[in-house]
């Protein structure tokens, strides 16, 4: 049986300093995330994107079909966790009565999505 050894990492305090470059990088992403999501929010209203755009534009659809319903809703809560605006936490609950109807009616559960 091999014996499992356990390697020190060189120059540990190099990667324990913090990147003003990458912090920088990752607040910008995420201020683009939340410029692209008030968008769709003005755009598709109480609905969801479409699965796929059509001239680079996402059509609002019902949650009735698709995998793409559960990630608008999650990065509505991802968005209202990072910033506490209520507007995102309000647009998600909004959505819970489309997919209890999805359920009550049996539209699209047999998959993991839903």
């Amino acid at each position: 049986m091999k014996k499992i050894v356990s390697e020190v990492l060189a120059d540990k305090a190099r990667y324990e300093e913090k990147s003003n470059y990458m912090e920088a990088k990752l607040d910008a992403a995420i201020a683009e995330g939340h410029k692209k999501g008030d968008y769709m929010m003005e755009t598709i209203g109480d609905k969801f994107p479409s699965h796929n755009s059509y001239d680079n534009v996402y059509r609002a659809v019902e949650n009735n079909r698709g995998w793409q319903s559960g990630f608008w809703s999650g990065i509505l809560w991802l968005a209202y966790e990072l910033t506490g605006e209520d507007k995102y936490k309000d647009a998600a609950l909004a959505q819970i009565d489309s997919y209890y109807e999805r359920i009550e009616k049996k539209i699209g559960i047999l998959g993991h999505d839903v």
